[in-house]
């Protein structure tokens, strides 16, 4: 019985994920978080203006046009995006930001749907001055874009930051130890017919 070996390669040996997969998560952690990070700066400007712009806009609405209301919310994007910087537990992160946009996203739709939608606000201001209808329209869509760019970002994280099975994780120390006839390489055993 002969024992084919895995070879260790560039990917798995600096840990379960290659560089790339390091490389593409870091690039959405920094899409996301720069995001929200913004929407936290416009937000925390308001919130130092005592909210005044607040009723005029749907995040007025969602938050009863109170500071409390804003600050709350604002709260709860700062830490996303202190935990996107921490990189602890991504794949949580990538839930609470999925459920976040989503929720977002739905209530941007709505206000969509109605005669005469008010602008989200969701960046601290509204997001044009033209309060018509149509340009109200127009910046609830680029929204919706905006959001739908974030979820793909966020989706990528949840996958690719998944945990690696144990053999990867178990090859990748071996590799770094430099054992390669550890019973982590050995991908199967097969009987050489030729020498049965």
């Amino acid at each position: 019985m002969s024992i084919q070996k895995l070879e260790p390669s560039i990917d798995n040996v600096g840990g379960a994920k290659g560089p790339t997969v390091q490389w593409l998560c870091g690039c959405c952690r920094i899409l996301i978080g720069g995001v929200f990070a913004y929407a936290v700066a416009a937000k925390l400007h308001l919130i130092r203006e005592g909210g005044r712009l607040q009723s005029t806009t749907m995040i007025g609405e969602w938050t009863n046009g109170s500071v409390l209301g804003l600050a709350l919310l604002t709260g709860v994007e700062a830490l996303i995006v202190v935990w996107l910087i921490a990189g602890v537990k991504l794949r949580w992160c990538a839930v609470a930001v999925l459920a976040l946009l989503l929720a977002f996203s739905g209530l941007i739709g709505r206000e969509l749907a109605k005669v005469d939608p008010k602008p989200c606000g969701c960046t601290g201001v509204a997001a044009t001055p033209d309060s018509s209808a149509a340009a109200v329209r127009k910046s609830l869509a680029v929204g919706l874009w905006r959001n739908g760019l974030l979820l793909a970002a966020a989706i990528t994280m949840l996958v690719e930051s998944r945990p690696a099975n144990e053999l990867e994780i178990s090859a990748a120390e071996d590799a770094r130890a430099g054992d390669f006839d550890s019973p982590a390489f050995a991908v199967e055993g097969r009987i050489d017919a030729s020498r049965a």
